[in-house]
């Protein structure tokens, strides 16, 4: 067997080859795609196909990645087939809010803030109404009428037969 440091040095000299990108493999994307995602690493450590894996700090570009208000995970590495992995778990909204101030974001099952950038829309339900809360891209709620909504998305969301009856809910505040 090669010594450990053989090994180490091995490891810290190899070359990435190619960069492979997945999101959610298992479920719908909505916000994000693999062109998107490329563009933010080639931002940051331009394009790492040659480059040495010594040379690329994969816990940085994580870190920056999981700034992104649609990533709820990620996960970066170089395989030792050289193969730079960069794998993304997207939020998953459970609701879209339309508030008073005219803007529309969509809530994850945390109730962490998502922009509604492109425009999208799934299939989830509707609030609109009394909600003041503004849009702070990727944090989380913190209105009581805003973690009401959530808590009715979700319980909504999780019974087929509800989330069937439901398409928008308008919220009203009491005086």
């Amino acid at each position: 067997f090669p010594s450990h440091d053989k090994f180490c040095s091995a490891s810290k000299n190899r070359i990435v080859k190619e960069t492979e990108i997945t999101i959610n493999k298992n479920e719908a994307t909505y916000f994000l795609n693999t062109s998107a995602v490329a563009e933010i690493l080639r931002k940051s450590v331009g394009n790492p196909s040659g480059m040495a894996a010594a040379d690329i700090n994969t816990q940085s570009i994580e870190a920056l990645l999981m700034k992104n208000p649609f990533v709820k995970k990620a996960e970066a590495y170089i395989g030792l087939d050289g193969v730079f992995k960069i794998k993304i778990e997207e939020r998953k909204p459970v609701v879209m809010v339309e508030n008073t101030h005219g803007e529309s974001y969509f809530l994850d099952t945390q109730g962490v803030m998502i922009p509604n950038r492109n425009n999208s829309f799934p299939d989830v339900l509707i609030a609109s109404g009394q909600i003041t809360e503004k849009l702070k891209p990727g944090k989380q709620i913190s209105q009581l009428a805003s973690k009401e909504v959530l808590r009715l998305s979700t319980f909504i969301a999780s019974d087929s037969l509800w989330n069937a009856q439901f398409q928008q809910v308008d919220i009203v505040t009491g005086k």
